[in-house]
């Protein structure tokens, strides 16, 4: 297998496989998103979730040229929450209330955060190039940074992510631009936004990279475009999808020979324990026992590096 790593071993009559595989796995043969998503949890752990712009570099870098193609990001049927667009940071309700009086409403239209110029927040519509401008974060200085673009929230933070760090994000931030600009005339987009978008594998991460604003009714799945940044897709088109995990491993376990030391007995045993086993309820030929392994790298790396 191409850039793969395989390792035989026979003790005994105690013999197996392992295969090590990339963490990040581009499938090529179309599949609808659905199809997608059977596809990675029976072969590696599920469609890829991205948490973070580290993990974005190292998925890019890893499908560098290929097509648009799937990722696990989909429209659930939740209640739409907020976030902050940088993602280590967990939104909840401010106290003291710092949103404008009877702000937030559930108005499906409004689903960005504004910064007014009475310092107090406002959910206002996402598209629209209305604004001052907006307010950027930069990690390095660890300051924050009004920009004078009248910007929708998607460039703004492209813009914020490209020549700083991100869209002002949390109360910490919030302060800092209270303080370091305590007059202002307008308002300013930061990095409160809320939406119902859900990862396949169940992860709460709230990064997200969105190059259109999504239209729920018919396009309720992503897919990682040649630029980096994500579109809302029609789920039912067939394209290519990232799966993220190590493959999963057949390993037949077979009888043991009388004259195997019993130490080397309990060392497999042990690894193959760590790595996960889930035996198949068919039986083998010869009394041998399948087994599927889900992430065998301990495995692998254990029986490279050590004698047995």
């Amino acid at each position: 297998m191409d850039q793969s790593l395989w390792i035989s071993v026979l003790l005994g009559q105690l013999c197996f496989c392992v295969c090590q595989d990339h963490k990040y796995r581009f499938i090529s043969e179309p599949k609808s998103w659905t199809e997608a998503q059977e596809f990675c949890r029976r072969r590696y752990i599920d469609l890829v979730t991205v948490n973070n712009m580290s993990d974005l570099q190292a998925l890019r870098a890893a499908v560098d040229g290929q097509p648009d193609a799937w990722i696990g990001l989909y429209l659930t049927s939740e209640i739409r929450k907020w976030h902050w667009s940088q993602p280590e940071l967990t939104y909840s309700y401010p106290k003291p209330d710092v949103w404008w009086a009877g702000r937030p409403k559930d108005e499906l239209v409004r689903n960005c955060g504004v910064l007014t110029s009475k310092n107090t927040w406002y959910d206002t519509l996402c598209d629209t190039q209305d604004e001052a401008g907006f307010v950027c974060y930069n990690k390095s200085s660890n300051d924050v940074f009004k920009i004078d673009l009248m910007y929708d929230w998607l460039d703004s933070q492209l813009y914020c992510r490209t020549h700083h760090t991100d869209l002002l994000s949390g109360l910490t931030q919030y302060q800092q631009f209270i303080t370091k600009y305590p007059t202002r005339i307008y308002g300013f987009r930061m990095g409160l936004f809320r939406d119902s978008w859900g990862w396949s594998d169940g992860s709460n991460s709230s990064f997200r990279n969105m190059k259109t604003e999504v239209n729920p009714q018919t396009k309720k799945c992503a897919a990682l475009t040649s630029d980096g940044r994500w579109a809302s897709e029609d789920c039912g088109l067939e394209k290519p999808f990232i799966c993220y995990g190590e493959a999963s491993v057949r390993v037949t376990l077979h009888n043991l020979a009388q004259d195997v030391p019993l130490k080397r007995v309990v060392l497999w045993r042990g690894l193959l324990q760590s790595a996960s086993l889930k035996p198949q309820r068919k039986r083998q030929k010869h009394g041998a026992v399948g087994y599927l392994v889900a992430g065998a790298a301990a495995l692998s790396q254990q029986n490279h590096m050590g004698k047995v």
